[in-house]
């Protein structure tokens, strides 16, 4: 899922490297850039994740909650989950701050969640529409904004496919299956088994 577009707050330097993740032109301070979010190793248009929906649900004191229904273009629903460790970042102020590490996942035919790979870099916004990726935008067509995190991280945080995640196939396959095929509930009368 794509960030919301942002103005950079620093600049290319050799030191500490800008440069877009698309076409690896220098990104400088106040260039307009988000986080592009693909499904896999590689940036395609056919491969971006974007919010498709939002649903209300309740949480655990009773109070109503929207979560964002995020999808790649081939229908897959990502889930983007706290993966329970924290990461250390210093503050405009200097001071020692920690903030969640998150990690995309996608349900497998069982019902479990596996981490998958993503690819997830910082680009330009013109880079990206030129290339043909939705860029975050409102339904009056202007550009979704917020207020990039201090710092020069320009990738995101990459995660790879679990050990035991099953094929797609596999997922496929078990998601056709019907009760009595999974071993859900027992065989109709007069079947083998």
């Amino acid at each position: 899922m794509s960030s919301r577009v942002f103005k950079a707050r620093t600049s290319h330097s050799e030191a500490k490297p800008q440069l877009c993740g698309l076409t690896a032109a220098h990104i400088m301070k106040d260039d307009l850039c988000f986080f592009l979010v693909c499904a896999g190793g590689d940036a395609r248009p056919d491969y971006q994740i974007m919010v498709v929906d939002e649903v209300e649900y309740k949480d655990g004191r009773g109070r109503t909650r929207k979560r964002k229904v995020r999808e790649s273009v081939d229908g897959r629903t990502f889930f983007c989950c706290w993966n329970g460790e924290w990461e250390i970042y210093t503050n405009e102020a200097g001071d020692s701050k920690r903030r969640r590490i998150y990690e995309w996942e996608v349900e497998g035919g069982n019902g479990e969640r596996y981490p998958v790979e993503v690819w997830s870099n910082m680009v330009h916004v013109s880079a990206a529409e030129n290339l043909g990726y939705l860029v975050p935008k409102t339904s009056k067509g202007k550009l979704q904004m917020t207020t990039a995190f201090q710092g020069d991280r320009t990738k995101g945080h990459e995660h790879l496919v679990a050990k035991d995640a099953e094929s797609p196939l596999l997922t496929l396959a078990k998601a056709a299956q019907t009760d009595e095929e999974a071993g859900l509930v027992k065989p109709a009368d007069g079947s083998a088994a």
